[in-house]
């Protein structure tokens, strides 16, 4: 609903700089009543800004005048327990606590949420796949996506911007795994040595 929107702040990149660019405006959902702030990955969050967080709920009340999301791959109780992330805080965003297993833990589920997502990407590409082969689909239940979600919802997208087929192959499938786990191997080498204007 456009008068009460919705944020999705993505925890990882947040810094106490770029929080103070979300609350200053006015307009800001932060500052607004009804609206819903989606946390995504809280554990990403650093110490400083975990505190900063923390600081701001209580100071202005967020919690009440808006409703607060959050999201987490890691296990955040064990965390906390651990001491790496501020107590204080997952009590002021644990009201209620879903706990949804990883796609590896539920092999089944994952043929399924692909042909949705299949369905969601013809709409979204004007294409009209109409799913996985058999063995597209078996290899979909076996692989351990360890990226979990976000990474079966961008190997889908890429394959149905790509196929030009009604299936979705079990070759294409194994390209693209292939492609990421290559991917996630290389990493970005950079010399910690140079400005930060140098390295960006």
């Amino acid at each position: 609903h456009p008068r009460a929107p919705m944020l999705t702040i993505e925890c990882k990149d947040l810094t106490p700089e770029r929080w103070a660019s979300f609350i200053r405006p006015a307009n800001s959902p932060l500052n607004g009543v009804g609206n819903t702030i989606y946390f995504r990955e809280l554990t990403q969050l650093s110490p400083t800004m975990q505190e900063v967080l923390y600081r701001y709920l209580l100071d202005t009340g967020l919690a009440k005048r808006c409703l607060l999301l959050s999201s987490a791959s890691a296990s955040i109780s064990s965390l906390t327990f651990h001491g790496s992330f501020h107590h204080p805080l997952l009590m002021c965003l644990s009201d209620i606590r879903l706990n949804l297993p990883s796609l590896r833990e539920r092999p089944d589920d994952i043929p399924i949420i692909a042909a949705l997502l299949v369905n969601q990407y013809n709409k979204a590409y004007g294409k009209n796949l109409i799913g996985f082969e058999p063995k597209a689909a078996a290899l979909l239940r076996t692989y351990a996506w360890p990226l979990n979600l976000d990474q079966l919802r961008i190997t889908v997208r890429d394959l149905v911007v790509a196929t030009d087929r009604a299936y979705i192959s079990e070759a294409a499938l194994t390209a693209a795994m292939a492609e990421q786990a290559a991917e996630q191997q290389q990493g970005i080498p950079f010399d910690l040595s140079k400005t930060l204007d140098e390295i960006e």
